[in-house]
């Protein structure tokens, strides 16, 4: 039933046409054009133009295909168990773009329903899991039922009612991407600093440098295997399969290779430890994720992950920061599972500043951290924000411009 007011109409009878995909033909095509593809299509609505293919096609097909601001691309086949078919993205971008096969374009009819009201009703219809009801897998790849997708009934809210609507949705937008783009910056410099402090140490703070086997350092930098740095609290840790953790749920972080896999009872370790993936750990891509993390309280460790206790105080934040995004594949047996050996581990050079330049360091690089989590935080609570209003606005529950909202 509709909110007094809108009206309630087939999908398919709000659009002006809709249209399937079409890769190209190289044998008989004119200019190269650029292609969207379903892996272009984000979760959250929006078009990633890093990675666009080109394709010749022929003439007739390339004016056929040819998207228009205001069209909406639907990803009708593609997907995977994970990733169920169904994306959505609205298309705002200048210059000449086709869309390939797994891509249905929807054109709305602009004097029925605008453009991004039409891609935010269903961008939620996606987010909500309704999709995943209109699909099919075959071979492997999933397939949206498309006849019954475009008989799905629509509400339709009058044009004001829409335009106040998609506005308030893009606001959100507005402050998630520019949240997003923070972190993005923070990032870039976070690992411009860590570079920095790492080889040079504070700017301004040395004048002589030195060879070590970790690269050129300071002078007075002292280089130490690990072993010399940390206690190994491997024989402590334990593994438990996920039917043992099933019957000892609690509030407890359990931890693997790369951080918390679970929550349980009961706990092994209760100090300020630093883990280190052994195996299954993110060794080839160390630039931009973690093989090393920090933990603090009550927990238990299983053995995918070297538990380490920093024996000078106050270090463990250093040692950590040096270890993070470390480049370690010379230390990694790969015969088999790449795997970071205890011996292995041990044998890790580690810069050494002076306590204090340490201290002040780690300082540095915890606040950029904490300022970065504050941010995730913030992005996770903006995207709540804008599910919640998606749901209620799109489907009438809460009115704009009729004095209930």
């Amino acid at each position: 039933m509709a909110p007094e007011g809108w009206q309630l109409r087939p999908l398919q009878d709000v659009l002006l046409d809709d249209a399937p995909g079409f890769w190209g033909d190289v044998s008989n095509g004119t200019d190269d054009i650029a292609v969207l593809r379903s892996t272009n299509l984000r979760n959250d609505g929006r078009l990633d133009f890093s990675d666009i293919a080109k394709r010749a096609f022929p003439e007739k097909k390339r004016v056929q295909k040819r998207l228009e601001v205001g069209d909406i691309l639907l990803e009708r086949s593609g997907g995977g168990p994970q990733q169920p078919v169904g994306r959505v993205a609205l298309f705002e971008a200048n210059g000449d773009f086709a869309y390939s096969n797994f891509i249905q374009r929807l054109r709305p009819d602009a004097k029925q329903v605008l453009p991004r009201f039409l891609f935010y009703a269903l961008w939620d219809l996606h987010a909500r899991g309704e999709t995943s009801r209109l699909q099919q897998a075959t071979t492997g790849i999933r397939n949206l039922q498309y006849n019954d997708y475009l008989a799905r009934p629509q509400l339709v809210p009058p044009l004001a009612e829409q335009r106040k609507i998609a506005a308030i949705l893009s606001s959100v937008d507005e402050k998630i991407e520019k949240t997003e783009a923070v972190i993005a910056q923070l990032d870039v410099v976070k690992k411009a600093m860590l570079e920095e402090l790492l080889t040079r140490g504070i700017p301004g703070r040395h004048s002589r440098f030195k060879q070590s086997e970790i690269g050129e350092v300071p002078q007075e930098w002292r280089i130490e295997a690990l072993e010399r740095v940390v206690e190994v609290l491997d024989s402590k840790r334990k593994p438990l399969n996920s039917t043992e953790r099933q019957t000892m749920q609690g509030p407890f972080p359990y931890y693997g290779a790369n951080g918390p896999v679970d929550s349980i009872s009961e706990w092994i370790f209760d100090e300020p430890l630093l883990l280190m993936a052994e195996d299954g750990g993110y060794f080839d891509e160390f630039a931009t994720r973690p093989i090393a993390y920090l933990v603090d309280g009550k927990c238990w460790v299983n053995n995918h992950a070297h538990v380490l206790r920093v024996k000078e105080p106050n270090v463990r934040e250093w040692v950590f920061y040096s270890l993070v995004h470390r480049d370690i594949r010379g230390f990694i047996n790969s015969a088999t599972r790449s795997k970071l050996n205890q011996a292995d581990l041990r044998r890790i050079p580690v810069p050494l500043p002076s306590p204090s330049e340490q201290a002040e360091m780690a300082s540095a690089l915890l606040s950029s951290d904490a300022y970065r989590a504050a941010l995730l935080k913030e992005l996770k609570e903006l995207r709540s924000v804008k599910s919640s209003l998606s749901t209620s606005l799109l489907s009438g529950e809460v009115r704009v411009g009729t004095g209930d909202a």
